[in-house]
Formats: C-alpha cells, structure tokens, sequence
C-alpha cells in the first residue's frame, strides 16, 4: 500500500447529479458510492432529488452521508407511457424541471453534470443540451431501445456526454450496439454501498447444522425469485438440510410476493423459506448466511449484492448472463450455473453442499477478489481521472 501512489485532490470540482430516484437499489447506490467516494478527495457534489418523494429514502441516505442535495419536480418515472397518455405530465415535469435545474445552475456554478438515467436526462432537456458544462454519464444497465423516441433520445444522450462510464464489460459491450457513441466510454466496477453500521440487527434462528441460503434484492420474476424459491423447494423435498431466506420489499404493490409467502405457508414451509422484508442491515444478514444466491433472470449489469457477499467471505451461485459472470470465478469463489434454469440453480447451490470445505475456501476466495478487482483505491482513481480529464479537455464553461 505504501508503494501505491497518492490519490490526486479534486478540490475546485462541483459536480451537479441528476438523481430522481424514488427507492434505493442498487443503480442508485451505486451512484450514490461515486460521491460517497470522491469526497474523501475534495469533490462536491449536489444531487437533485425528487421534490414529492425524495424525502422518504434518498434525502436522508444523503444526509447520513453528508452529501448535499437540493430538488426539482421530474414528473412519472415509468417509462412506459411517458410518450403517450402521460404525456402531458411528462411536458409539465420537463418545463417544471428545467427552471429548478436553471436556478441551480446560477447559484452553486457546477463544472460538471452528472447523470445515470435517460428519464431524467429527459427531464432535463432542453437546458442540458444547452449548457456548455461537461456531462459525465454512468450507465449501469442496457441503453433504452423500446420506441424510436427512446432510440433518439439515446443518440443525443449520447452525443452530450463527455465520457461514459459503464459498470460493466457487458453494459460497454451493449453500449457498443446501440446506435449512440459517446465521445469516450470506459469501464469502472462498482463498490459495495456503504450500508448504515451498528444497527438493531433481528437475528435469524439458531442453525443447528441447516446450511441458511440467502437472497437480498428486489422481490420480482425478472430477479428470479419464484425460481430460486422452485429451487429451494426441490433441495428440501430432496432431503438437504438448507433454509433459505429472502430480504426485500414486499409491502408495497408486490402481488407476487404475497402470493408466494401464501403459497409456502400453506404447503408448510414458511419456517424454512422465510422472507424477511426490507433490511439495511445487509452485512449481518450475509455474515449469518453460508451461501448467497443471485439468480436474476433479466440482463443483470453487475450486482452489488455480490461484492456485499464477497465482503463477508460468502460464496455467491449466479446465472450466467449480464455481468454477473465478471463478478465470479467459476467454483473458485462462487458458482456460475449452466444456464438460467430451476435445475442448474439446484446444481449450483448442490454443489457447494455437497463440497463444505470448497465452500469454506471459496469465501475466502471472495474476499480476496474483493480487495485485489474492486478496493475503494482503484475505484477512486479511475472516478478522479474520469472528472479531471474531462475538465481539462472541455473546461469549467
């Protein structure tokens, strides 16, 4: 560590960010984590949140972690109808948007823009394309290709940003198909988020020789949970000694999920497939696990859950697709499943139950790949270079 060199100051840089999110998963905290980060190294950054519901999540992540933020009104963040019967919402947002993000331009003076979601970049238009302040944009999942207007509104996305920065060597490689070509593109992996410490933690129950698998994440089809909880079926109607439990939403207009806790209690397995509901204390769930499970069956970008896992020496078993197969060296610290199936998920999770010591080794594998593929340091360094070299190659404007 010693022999590494210094990181360099960014004093002087002000970054304005873009951020109408409503919850927090792993997007936003990834974003969250760039400035989280950069301020160790004397970048200010001040995010523009949701004026009707960024008070109830992400105002006050930021507030825990000291960084500024002011709001604006965006509009409907679905991104299905926003070109048809909400469209007029959409128009009165965009107006509404662009005045607030004007004033904030005026008094706080930022050297750069940053964003991480085309919607909001829509919000924003036309005062963004209008600034001369270089626009840094993080993609952290596929570029947006339903309709012509999304295409579109991607090619000049595309053509204002600066330098785009992917999370992952698969999103570049979507970046690389799609019509737009940003300027610049390069590859910065995640960091874990930086979760809340000393929390009241609710235990879960004693073991007693059961392998406890865990799954934390958003609740729905596309993440895979109704297959990992098929699979999780099938390891106990086999006879393995496993429990599985789930930590995520599901109070709020998740139908699925009620519907599956419904289905376990009625077969009698609410004790050994249990959901917990939303947690923030994440690295205790992990850390009283044995074996994390990702088995997402959308496109996954790169998933913070497994650097969370790696954090606490715990193998994950993932499908192979997106960038999760990045993030894992098969059977060396975690399992990459032949395919995105309820049986090669069995096989996964089998295969560490059956090989207890190669479990063991592979966490510690996990924490090994943490420090040597995704320490803080690097992170730091690539971000650094990511503002300076666009400040000096575009100016302060």
């Amino acid at each position: 560590m010693s022999d590494s060199p210094s990181l360099p100051r960014l004093d002087g840089l002000r970054v304005l960010v873009l951020f109408g999110a409503i919850p927090l998963h792993g997007q936003e905290r990834g974003n969250i984590e760039v400035f989280r980060s950069l301020k160790e190294l004397g970048l200010q950054a001040r995010f523009i949140t949701h004026r009707q519901w960024g008070h109830q999540v992400v105002q006050p992540e930021l507030d825990r972690l000291g960084l500024e933020w002011a709001t604006a009104p965006f509009g409907p963040l679905m991104g299905r109808n926003l070109f048809g019967r909400d469209c007029f919402r959409v128009l009165s947002g965009v107006l509404a948007t662009n005045w607030a993000l004007w004033r904030e331009v005026r008094r706080w003076r930022p050297t750069h823009l940053h964003c991480m979601n085309w919607l909001y970049v829509l919000y924003a238009t036309p005062l963004l394309f209008l600034l001369r302040i270089p626009m840094i944009y993080r993609l952290g999942d596929c570029p947006p290709r339903s309709t012509f207007l999304h295409r579109w509104l991607w090619w000049l996305i595309c053509r204002r940003t600066a330098l785009m920065v992917c999370n992952s060597n698969f999103v570049r490689s979507k970046l690389e198909e799609s019509r737009g070509r940003p300027k610049q593109t390069r590859v910065i992996h995640n960091l874990p988020p930086r979760r809340r410490e000393n929390l009241a933690s609710v235990s879960m129950p004693e073991a007693n020789g059961i392998t406890r698998l865990i799954y934390v994440g958003q609740l729905t089809a596309e993440k895979g949970v109704p297959i990992l909880i098929e699979a999780a079926r099938r390891c106990l109607s086999a006879g393995r000694n496993v429990s599985l439990y789930l930590a995520g939403d599901y109070a709020w207009q998740n139908p699925m999920a009620q519907a599956l806790m419904a289905r376990l209690k009625a077969d009698g397995l609410e004790e050994q497939i249990q959901f917990l509901g939303y947690r923030e204390d994440v690295p205790e769930l992990l850390r009283s696990s044995d074996l994390h499970v990702c088995p997402s069956m959308c496109r996954e970008a790169f998933a913070n859950v497994v650097l969370e896992a790696k954090a606490q020496r715990i193998p994950s078993v993932v499908f192979p697709d997106g960038g999760l197969p990045e993030m894992i060296e098969h059977k060396v610290d975690g399992f990459v499943c032949r395919d995105k199936s309820v049986e090669a998920l069995v096989e996964g999770i089998n295969w560490f139950l059956d090989h207890p010591e190669e479990r063991k080794q592979a966490g510690e594998a996990a924490r090994r790949s943490l420090d040597e593929k995704f320490d803080e340091r690097r992170f730091q360094q690539q971000w650094a270079e990511v503002f300076q070299s666009t400040a000096r190659s575009e100016g302060k404007g």
